[in-house]
Order: C-alpha cells, then sequence, then structure tokens
C-alpha cells in the first residue's frame, strides 16, 4: 500500500461456575499460545468466592458492584496498553477496555447483575442495572470508572458519541476513519469476536496480511460486524498490492470476499 494506514479497533477509555467456563474458554482461545486456562480459571474462582464473602456485608446490590469494580481492577487491571491480548490480562494484568470488559462480563454473569456492553465504534463499556439505578462502568478508568449518577452517566455517554472519529497517535501516520457510526448492545459471546478482530488489526497495522485476514475470518464466524467488512475491504486493497506469490494473493483475495458484502445492519439505540 502507498503510505501507512493505521486501523484502529476498541481501544480507548471492560465455588462451581456456570457462565464462567465458557465464556473463559471462548476469550481465552483468542490468545491460541496461552496455556495457562486452568490458572486462568482458577484466578476467577478466588475472586468470585472472595466477592460473594464481601457482598454478603453490602448494603444493597449498588454497593455490591462498586465492591465489585474496585476489587476486580485492583486484583486484575494493572497498566493500560491499547489492542493487548487476552491472556496478557491474566499474566501480568495489561488490559485495555475489550479485555477489561471481557473480564467484567464473566463477574457480573457469574454474579447475576442485570448488565448491557455497550459498542461503539473505538469504544466498549458497561451498563449495570441495579436497584437504586443503572450504573455505568469503565473499565479503563479505576478512580472514576464507577459512575451511577444520571447525569455524569449521560455526559459520558455522550463523549462516547462524539469520540466516534479515529483517535490520532501519531502525526505521521494516516488514521482510517470508519465509515459507520456505531452505539449499540453485543452479547457477551460477541467479545469473542471483537477480541479476534483486535488482533486481526494489529496484524494489518504490521502489514502481516494473511494473519489480518486469519484473524478476521475468525471474527466474522463468531460476531459478523460491520467493523469486519470494513476491515476486509481495506485488506482486500493491501493485498492486491502485496508482495504475496500470485497463487497465495488470490487465495487471501476470495477468503476476504466473503467477508466484504455489507449485511449487517447496526442496530442503533439513539
Amino acid at each position: 500500500m502507498k503510505g501507512k494506514i493505521i486501523v484502529f479497533g476498541l481501544i480507548l477509555m471492560a465455588s462451581e461456575l456456570c457462565a464462567q467456563p465458557f465464556l473463559l474458554t471462548d476469550f481465552l482461545q483468542t490468545s491460541p499460545d496461552f496455556n495457562q486456562t486452568e490458572v486462568a480459571r482458577q484466578k476467577i474462582q478466588a475472586h468470585l468466592a472472595d466477592l460473594t464473602s464481601r457482598m454478603a456485608k453490602a448494603d444493597d446490590d449498588r454497593a455490591s458492584l462498586q465492591l465489585v469494580f474496585q476489587k476486580t481492577q485492583q486484583r486484575f487491571l494493572k497498566r493500560y496498553q491499547p489492542h493487548t491480548d487476552v491472556a496478557r490480562l491474566f499474566e501480568n494484568g495489561v488490559y485495555d477496555c475489550l479485555t477489561a470488559t471481557a473480564l467484567f462480563s464473566i463477574i457480573l454473569e457469574e454474579l447475576d447483575f442485570r448488565y448491557d456492553i455497550i459498542e461503539t465504534n473505538y469504544h466498549i463499556f458497561l451498563m449495570v442495572k441495579t436497584t437504586r439505578g443503572d450504573v455505568l462502568l469503565e473499565t479503563t478508568d479505576p478512580y472514576h470508572g464507577f459512575v451511577s449518577k444520571p447525569e455524569q452517566i449521560q455526559e459520558r455517554i455522550a463523549t462516547y458519541r462524539n469520540a466516534n472519529t479515529a483517535p490520532r497517535v501519531s502525526s505521521r501516520a494516516v488514521h482510517y476513519p470508519f465509515s459507520f457510526d456505531l452505539y449499540r448492545v453485543v452479547e457477551p459471546r460477541n467479545l469473542t469476536g471483537l477480541l479476534w478482530y483486535n488482533r486481526a488489526v494489529v496484524a494489518f497495522n504490521r502489514a502481516d496480511w494473511e494473519a489480518s485476514v486469519a484473524y478476521l475470518l475468525r471474527a466474522n464466524a463468531v460476531y459478523a460486524s460491520l467493523r469486519v467488512s470494513e476491515l476486509a475491504e481495506l485488506l482486500h486493497v493491501a493485498i492486491r498490492e502485496s508482495e504475496l506469490t500470485p497463487a497465495v494473493r488470490e487465495q487471501r483475495l476470495n477468503d476476504l470476499d466473503l467477508l466484504t458484502t455489507r449485511h449487517v445492519v447496526a442496530a442503533s439505540l439513539r
């Protein structure tokens, strides 16, 4: 490709268990080299056991949720880094908004909180229902990320909606702005697709076209979203201009043809 295009994924500012095993297993499958799934499961189990004990002394479910937020931040989320791998969260506490949201979805699911996962162009966050009203959880903000006042929730949401343009990290790179405007609820299982998508973005930005296609195909198999088809179109251009052999180039372009049809309609929450 002529010049350097930077594509942004989701990067900014989320006893015996029931939901936890399949969610955790699915999330960790996006880190194929990670071989400590059982260790990660044990960490989650121990954390849930401690939370359950502490929540028994809380005044109400909002106080319980605040405890969950604070303790999860303290125990798991040590250092923010965009486009990080979900395995690194369990290895050394490195996280981004997507991997942190995946972690919280496991915990909230098991503790029977009612919650929504909200996807925007470049961010993802949680809205949790309590008997004292909704709470917005901003997983990348350990100090002010528990937002319970309605006016502050609306301010945060407005900030997310107004930030649906590509963030700038370098004045020398060309930053790709998505053509769509996302603000929608996604299911916990869709996070697996978004984790694969972020891996495709990382591979794209280092010009590893074949890996990017492979990850994008995995993302699409779980969650066929607008962001998948848009990145597929960029990959189509990149691969046509690449130095891959003609046979490999043709195969990868055929793979991408399955992804570039824009058949997904964004379910707007406006």
